[in-house]
């Protein structure tokens, strides 16, 4: 993923939700791997304010496991986290279009 998050556009434009067991050494290595290459475009990653969250987020939970795994295990306060999430990054913002021609 650190070759996607060198792209400038990717950089600066799309919004990262990272939830991973901090138990489990690389997959902590990695997501602070990307939020600091992150970081160097955009600046430091804001604190979540007035359940406001920021586009870059990354937390970590003290579990080795992985993926759906950890999903259950971490239960309904993860996924109310990841809808919020979505629900302010995806649905709510007004992205500009471009009309492309399809060849």
């Amino acid at each position: 993923i650190l070759d996607a998050i060198r792209q400038e556009g990717v950089q600066s434009e799309v919004a990262f939700l990272m939830l991973y067991g901090k138990d489990d050494k690389v997959s902590a290595s990695s997501a602070e791997k990307i939020v600091k290459q992150l970081e160097r475009a955009r600046g430091k990653t804001p604190e979540v304010v007035d359940d406001e969250l920021p586009d870059v987020l990354s937390i970590g939970s003290k579990s080795k496991l992985k993926g759906t795994q950890w999903l259950k295990q971490a239960g309904p306060n993860a996924e109310k986290l990841i809808v919020d999430y979505v629900q302010q990054h995806v649905v709510e913002p007004e992205f500009p279009w471009a009309r492309r021609r399809l060849d």
